[in-house]
């Protein structure tokens, strides 16, 4: 009797857990914000924890993953379809670290169902190293990304030395971005990460 008694009761709790669970998925699911881009492109913003552990943003493409962190606030808000064009999206987000993401954001493009490519090595002139070592790592990150007529402008920061931190500006035009892009499908390097594979266009 007693031995009947405790496997409904736990039975009864594994009802609680699933409803629970499901509950939960329901709440997150239709909570989540979408934002259509273009060309299939979607962000989509959850209210479960992201990458960052809060309420994170990933870029989709018709119910792809493309890049799962990233950083809406660069475009101003529901201003992300400015940073689209003919079939391009520029976007800031951070890359992945040994377990977690790094802290300093990069700038990204990406075009149909391509890799997503890192611009930031390219436009600076400097080296992309991701690491926890503060001797080894890059210091550059993207400061601000702006709408311009033609294209996109981007402001970097990064460290000159030891005592100076300074900034760099490039403006790009789309037709640029697009070029850019062209080379980086068969010159860029390719690294693959449980987060997410992107693509690095190196130094010229």
């Amino acid at each position: 009797m007693a031995q009947n008694v405790i496997m409904r009761v736990a039975s009864l709790r594994r009802i609680i857990e699933c409803l629970a669970l499901a509950i939960a998925s329901f709440l997150f699911t239709s909570c989540s914000e979408k934002e259509k881009i273009g060309g299939g492109y979607v962000l989509e913003t959850s209210a479960a924890p992201g990458p960052d552990a809060h309420p994170g943003t990933s870029l989709h493409r018709k119910g792809r993953v493309v890049w799962d962190n990233v950083y809406v606030g660069y475009f101003g808000p529901k201003a992300a379809s400015k940073f689209f064009h003919d079939g391009i999206f520029v976007f800031v987000g951070p890359l992945p670290g040994n377990t977690d993401w790094w802290t300093y954001p990069q700038l990204f493009a990406v075009r149909g169902e391509a890799t997503p490519v890192v611009l930031s090595e390219r436009l600076l002139g400097q080296r992309l190293v991701v690491s926890s070592d503060m001797r080894e790592m890059s210091t550059f990150k993207v400061r601000q990304l702006i709408s311009t007529e033609a294209g996109v402008r981007v402001d970097f920061e990064y460290w000159a030395d030891s005592n100076t931190k300074t900034a760099k500006t490039n403006d790009l035009s789309w037709a640029e971005i697009k070029k850019l892009l062209d080379e980086a499908e068969s010159s860029s390097r390719v690294v693959h990460h449980r987060f997410g594979d992107y693509r690095v266009l190196s130094l010229q």
